[in-house]
């Protein structure tokens, strides 16, 4: 089975698709690269072979992001330490290492959360905080056919204030709706496998120790939900602790910190290297989810 492809990879074809590099053009920048140890997407922007506002169009499609939204997503460090400035300001692309904007899950939980009566104005209150949110639609007994209907639903109450939604295990139901991303389990297809299905988006991938992550990381994983890190009464005495996002953290991999977390204890997991945080039963069964979401954004702004 061929590697996964890296980003700047995935750009290219996303060039190509557009009818703007050609296939001979990009393997001749492949060879280039490979002899220069020069990044692709850098050899790109060299060769002048596109415009600013091409290479936006083209990073906005492979990561499932309208162009007019780059200044809500981000990259890895070294792809944006690639763009000229004047790219990174005008589409105020951001860097994972130097974020303004956090992302956290709001991840809906199949034994309470889609069986509330008021899910769509709770759903709602969360995907408020916008593009720093993301709704998590996550059913492990559901058919495809009602996962699918739940992801609809949320995708279609997060679309307004531009939060995104992500989908538990299935790139394709991923792909159909036009989600954000996947989380992948243990059990389900590998990032490499599922970016077959879905490749226009991120690829996260669950992971419960610093082995894992090495995994996940070498499988193709674009971000890593890590944990559980505190005790949690789905888990009770199943707690990794701080430590285990630290060791993640050092992945280069956007890490989220999952398990028992309440707004009092993000200032920690940032401060252990964490990306982004989710939470379940502090967002969803909070008094006021949209005070809660605020609350957990609080830490980045």
């Amino acid at each position: 089975m061929p590697p996964p492809k890296t980003f700047g990879e995935r750009i290219a074809d996303a060039l190509v698709e557009d009818g703007l590099l050609s296939a001979k053009q990009v393997e001749e920048l492949l060879q280039q690269q490979k002899k220069e140890g020069t990044r692709l997407l850098k050899l790109i922007l060299e060769k002048a072979y596109v415009s600013e506002q091409d290479m936006a169009v083209s990073m906005g499609r492979v990561l499932n992001t309208p162009p007019v939204n780059l200044g809500r997503i981000s990259i890895p460090t070294d792809i944006a330490d690639l763009l000229p400035r004047e790219v990174a300001h005008n589409h105020k692309v951001v860097p994972i290492s130097r974020l303004e904007n956090k992302l956290f899950l709001a991840m809906a939980d199949p034994l309470n959360v889609l069986a509330l009566d008021d899910l769509g104005v709770r759903a709602a209150a969360i995907a408020a905080a916008g593009p720093a949110v993301a709704l998590h639609a996550r059913d492990h007994a559901a058919t495809a056919q009602a996962l699918a209907s739940v992801a609809a639903r949320l995708a279609a109450l997060a679309r307004p204030p531009e939060a995104a939604v992500f989908v538990n295990g299935r790139p394709d139901i991923a792909a159909a709706i036009g989600a954000h991303g996947v989380q992948l389990g243990a059990l389900d297809l590998t990032p490499a496998d599922a970016r077959r299905v879905f490749p226009r988006g991120w690829i996260g991938r669950s992971v419960h120790s610093a082995e894992e992550a090495r995994d996940a990381a070498a499988e193709g994983a674009d971000y890593l939900v890590v944990g559980p890190i505190y005790q949690t009464p789905a888990h009770p005495g199943r707690s990794a602790g701080v430590p285990l996002v630290e060791a993640c953290a050092g992945l280069a991999l956007p890490v989220i910190a999952i398990g028992g977390v309440v707004p009092e204890r993000v200032a920690e997991l940032v401060a252990a290297g964490a990306y982004g945080v989710a939470a379940i039963r502090a967002l969803w069964y909070a008094p006021d989810p949209a005070k809660a979401a605020v609350e957990f954004l609080s830490h980045w702004v």
